[in-house]
């Protein structure tokens, strides 16, 4: 029996109530399958560990699931359909495909390569299929790595060893023709690099309905 911790991160104690209404209904169908915590830290990554830390730590879930306290998923089914996704698909990590909150319909996932990163927008996804990993990505876009997010995520955790696989952010500064350069790669990219370094299946989805929420709403949706 899947049993799964719902942590929900917020920098501010806030969250959306259509993310607040996602939980309710999924703790309708769960039960006592889900747990839930929400947690404020005005630290990103130490935030995303803490919750990911008593997931593991309580011995009783079988996967994790990382919901933002700015993006609601759509059903009441949302959750139960992304055990079943990464169930069909064999994959120890899913992320549902989210969108960035402009009106350039692009999403937080991302191509990489020594070149550098570049935004998938929802139209580079229109011939894809709904769940998608490194393999489909590669057929369609050349050699270039899936950077997913982390908006709304789920681990399998028993296939994944989380003090190598934990939420980090890499920035540096870099001196580029004489200019000084910010360089960072944020926790969800460089999450999804430390999934490619151990082999860890991951997938993207656009079979689960989100908004993200902000000063407007972004739907994942054609």
């Amino acid at each position: 029996m899947d049993k799964v911790y719902l942590g929900i991160p917020t920098h501010d104690r806030r969250l959306d109530q259509g993310t607040a209404w996602a939980t309710h209904t999924t703790g309708l169908t769960l039960g006592k399958d889900l747990g839930l915590a929400i947690k404020a830290r005005s630290l990103l990554c130490v935030n995303f560990n803490e919750l990911l830390c008593e997931a593991v730590n309580n011995g009783h879930y079988t996967h994790f699931c990382l919901l933002h306290a700015d993006i609601c998923p759509q059903g009441d089914g949302w959750l139960v359909k992304m055990l079943q996704i990464m169930k069909d698909h064999h994959v120890d990590v899913l992320s549902v495909v989210s969108p960035i909150k402009d009106s350039e319909r692009r999403t937080s996932c991302s191509l990489g390569s020594e070149e550098g990163v570049r935004a998938l927008y929802f139209k580079d996804l229109e011939d894809m299929p709904r769940t998608f990993g490194r393999k489909e990505c590669g057929e369609k876009f050349g050699n270039k790595n899936l950077y997913f997010n982390t908006g709304c995520l789920m681990m399998r955790l028993k296939n994944i060893d989380i003090t190598k696989a934990c939420f980090q952010m890499a920035d540096a500064i870099t001196d580029v023709d004489g200019w000084k350069c910010v360089q960072n790669l944020p926790e969800d990219w460089l999450f999804s690099v430390k999934c490619m370094q151990l082999a860890i299946p991951y997938a993207v989805t656009t079979e689960i309905e989100i908004e993200h929420v902000g000063g407007g709403i972004w739907g994942n949706q054609p």
